[in-house]
């Protein structure tokens, strides 16, 4: 079977992490032929991949936002360039499709659940940002009515698509798989300090619910807590402004540190030096996030939206993310543990971060394309 995967040019960092992990699984073998079309600096970031997978780098791959949202067809030269490739089934990696390649089945992945939360998405306010949601939300819904398949990337993600009477045809559930270099063997235990160091990695966007975190730690504060929050990941303007307003009408300048965008290797360390790993936001098409502390062996406060309880399980403790007497309730019992039921909560979340693996899932892609492009022959 041949697999021709198209992508643009960026994407984030779980984007990148999912190119690569499909692309690097042992599965591809010599029963699996596979092109990558994409742009030079996604194919940098994307670094290392396995041998027999075809990387042709083009700058027809790089997409304007308009052509998107208008549903323009791919440029004639691209769609030369793939025909003469001869697939069997063509792989939309960006989360929508683009006009041109019917003549082959087409798969797209959703990548990113505000497509189907309207909710979620319009906690942005009326903003530049809003606009070019709702642009990509309806060039998205648009795609999953074309598409010959639709990949999920969690139970939830499929069911909310359901509940939401979004169409599609020939749905599945693929969760994400983890790179096993990046997990841990075994926890390692340390009793929490006397200055409590929290971590939540994740960009700074209205639903991922950093102003309540806040809010919970100024009433940590309140309560006599010392504690460090650690904030990871690209700041969305209008949030990061509310945000530093927030801490400075609490007085915890002296207690969030900001650490931006940070590159993987530095989040290992990061989620390793943590008392407690927080993930908070309301809605993702899966949580890669929060698999990320869970493969560190993490003790973990979670929110309880989402499919983020199917994933950690009784791995950690939850919380409503947009109710910060919630949030504080969930820290203060993690850090009043007792060491018994803090490695015990540890030891499960790291035992069910095992459960994914890049191997398993991309086995599941592949699986799914030949079926999917058996059913057009």
């Amino acid at each position: 079977m041949k697999v021709v995967m198209i992508t643009g040019n960026g994407g984030s960092g779980g984007l990148v992490g999912y190119i690569r992990g499909i692309l690097s699984a042992s599965v591809i073998s010599n029963e699996h032929e596979v092109v990558l079309f994409c742009g030079t600096r996604l194919f940098e970031r994307l670094g290392n991949i396995r041998t027999q997978v075809k990387v042709v780098q083009t700058p027809l791959v790089e997409e304007r936002g308009v052509d998107i949202v208008l549903n323009n067809p791919l440029p004639e030269e691209l769609v030369k360039m793939i025909s003469n490739e001869n697939p069997d089934i063509i792989v939309f990696l960006n989360g929508y499709t683009r006009r041109g390649l019917e003549a082959w089945p087409n798969v797209m992945i959703l990548h990113n659940q505000l497509y189907v939360d309207t909710y979620q998405l319009m906690r942005h306010g009326l903003s530049k940002l809003t606009v070019q949601l709702m642009g990509f939300r309806f060039a998205v819904r648009r795609s999953m009515r074309n598409a010959d398949g639709v990949i999920f990337l969690s139970n939830f993600s499929k069911q909310q698509a359901d509940e939401k009477k979004v169409y599609y045809k020939n749905g599945v559930v693929i969760p994400f798989g983890f790179e096993d270099h990046n997990r841990r063997d075994k926890i390692s235990y340390r009793p929490i300090g006397d200055r409590i160091r929290l971590l939540y990695v994740s960009a700074m966007y209205p639903y991922k619910n950093h102003i309540h975190l806040v809010r919970a730690c100024s009433l940590l504060k309140k309560g006599g807590y010392d504690f460090e929050l650690h904030l990871v990941g690209q700041k969305y303007k209008p949030v990061f402004k509310n945000l530093v307003r927030e801490i400075r009408n609490s007085d915890l300048e002296d207690n969030v540190v900001f650490h931006g965008w940070v590159n993987h290797e530095r989040i290992k360390s990061l989620i390793d030096e943590s008392d407690i790993f927080v993930y908070a936001s309301s809605v993702e098409t899966t949580g890669y996030g929060l698999l990320e502390g869970m493969a560190r062996g993490a003790l973990i406060a979670s929110s309880n939206e989402a499919g983020f309880p199917e994933m950690l399980r009784d791995g950690g403790v939850y919380f409503n993310p947009q109710d910060c007497q919630s949030i504080k309730t969930a820290l203060l019992k993690l850090i009043k543990m007792d060491k018994r039921e803090r490695v015990s909560l540890q030891e499960k979340a790291l035992r069910y971060s095992y459960e994914y693996s890049w191997d398993q899932a991309a086995k599941q892609h592949y699986d799914y394309f030949r079926k999917l492009s058996s059913t057009f022959e």
